[in-house]
C-alpha cells in the first residue's frame, strides 16, 4: 500500500510540476503528504473545469433561446451537469460528459419547459453540427412535440454556427 502512495504521491508531484527535494522526497506522514498533494491537485483540474465552462457558455450563446415552450440553456458549471444527471437519473453527470462538454468535444445542452427553467426536463448532447442524444428522466425518449422543437433549434444554431464561423473567416 505504501509503494502506491508513494507512487501516486510523486506523480501528483510531478503534475503539479514541483521539484523533488530533501523536504518533499521522504514526508514524515506520507498518507497526509500524498492527500494534499492529490486535493491541490484535483481543487487545479476543478478550476480549469471551470473556467472552460464559463468560456464555452460565452462561446456558445447563440445555442441558448426559446422555442415554443422549451428552452435550451447551457451549463454554466461542472456541477450543473451533477445535478442534472442525478435529478433525471441519467449519465450526464459523470465525468466523461463533464469533460468532454469542458474540452469542446461534445456540448451539453439542458432542455426545460419555459415555464419551469430551473427543473431539469430533457438533456440533448450536440456535436458536430448533429443531435448525438435526447433523454429524459430514466433515458425517456422525447415525445413527438418536444422532437419537433429539438429540430427546429437543431436547424436554427446550425444556421447560426454557419454564419459565425463565415465572420471568423
Amino acid at each position: 500500500r505504501k509503494i502506491g502512495y508513494y507512487r501516486d504521491y510523486f506523480n501528483a508531484l510531478r503534475d503539479l510540476n514541483i521539484p523533488l527535494n530533501s523536504m518533499n522526497c521522504l514526508p514524515r506522514d506520507l498518507e497526509k503528504a500524498h492527500d494534499k498533494a492529490v486535493e491541490t491537485l484535483n481543487a487545479m483540474e476543478r478550476e480549469v473545469v471551470r473556467k472552460e465552462f464559463e468560456k464555452r457558455a460565452v462561446e456558445e450563446a447563440f445555442l441558448e433561446m426559446t422555442i415554443n415552450d422549451v428552452k435550451f440553456i447551457l451549463p454554466k458549471e461542472a456541477n450543473e451537469l451533477i445535478e442534472e444527471g442525478k435529478k433525471l437519473e441519467h449519465c450526464v453527470g459523470t465525468n466523461s460528459y463533464i469533460d468532454e462538454h469542458a474540452d469542446g468535444d461534445t456540448t451539453i445542452v439542458f432542455v426545460r419547459k419555459a415555464s419551469e427553467p430551473d427543473k431539469p426536463y430533457y438533456t440533448l448532447e450536440y456535436q458536430d453540427s448533429e443531435l448525438v442524444q435526447i433523454s429524459g428522466s430514466n433515458n425517456k425518449s422525447p415525445d413527438e412535440h418536444l422532437l419537433e422543437t429539438v429540430n427546429q433549434w437543431l436547424h436554427i444554431v446550425n444556421e447560426r454556427a454557419k454564419t459565425k464561423e463565415k465572420k471568423h473567416v
